[in-house]
């Protein structure tokens, strides 16, 4: 297993490749953060979560041109606010 930015791309072509997006609704990423990392605001929260995207996004795409949201570069996503992170490994860890 391998987990990271640009994974999806790094290993293209590999035999039995299987690319997985884990992803939440904004919301539940802010209730998440504020309870993880004790942050004091949802704005706080927000801020931290937009921060954090943006720079994946500019490292995926400096590095590979694509889009890290572009479910097109993923076999499967897995929203977790739907499907908690138990249910999520065991659902991959079956393929």
């Amino acid at each position: 297993m391998v987990l990271g930015r640009g994974a999806f791309h790094l290993l293209r072509g590999k035999a039995k490749l299987l690319n997985i997006m884990v992803h939440a609704p904004l919301g539940f990423r802010v209730e998440r953060v504020i309870n993880i990392y004790h942050v004091r605001s949802k704005a706080e929260a927000i801020q931290m979560i937009e921060r954090s995207d943006q720079d994946r996004c500019r490292y995926i795409h400096a590095f590979t041109g694509l889009d890290w949201f572009d479910s097109c570069n993923y076999h499967l996503t897995i929203d977790t606010a739907k499907v908690d992170f138990a249910t999520a490994e065991e659902m991959i860890t079956s393929l």
